[in-house]
């Protein structure tokens, strides 16, 4: 058996229906050109059902939470987003083991990301050199990775 699909694609060359090599499908619904549900394939821990997503959107149709089925045609939030101004994610909220986890974006001046908080309170840096040369990420471990960049602002 080989890890293959076959996918159709609605009028406007979606994704609309996804087949694996087993008969397995995921099925997706549009409105007004955004992904409003998901339908994929049950698992072991669905008893057998399908597992069912929606998904809701804010007026600029950013993404902002996702509900999961959890029994029949009762829905729970999964997934949540808030957003600055700007557009920037400033705020993920996880729901895990039945409790919501809050992981928080901040930027600096010019819109890059700066740091970010996790739910447990572990604080990952970001340093920006001027005019697009490195960036250097410090994890709550204290890795540093060092990423370096040509005068195009790609990776070297």
């Amino acid at each position: 058996m080989n890890n293959e699909y076959l996918t159709q694609f609605d009028a406007v060359d979606r994704p609309q229906i996804l087949t694996d090599a087993r008969g397995m499908t995921v099925e997706m619904l549009y409105s007004q050109a955004l992904l409003q549900s998901r339908s994929l394939p049950s698992n072991q821990g669905s008893a057998g059902n399908r597992r069912n997503s929606q998904y809701f959107y804010d007026v600029p149709n950013r993404l902002t939470e996702i509900q999961s089925e959890v029994d029949l045609a009762q829905y729970q939030s999964r997934v949540g987003y808030a957003y600055s101004g700007f557009s920037q994610l400033r705020s993920l909220i996880r729901l895990m083991n039945g409790n919501p986890k809050n992981t928080q974006a901040y930027f600096d001046p010019l819109g890059r990301l700066a740091r970010s908080l996790d739910f447990l309170a572990r604080e990952t840096q970001i340093a920006h050199a001027p005019f697009c040369v490195a960036t250097q990420v410090t994890t709550p471990r204290g890795v540093q990775r060092l990423t370096n960049y040509d005068t195009l602002c790609r990776t070297t």
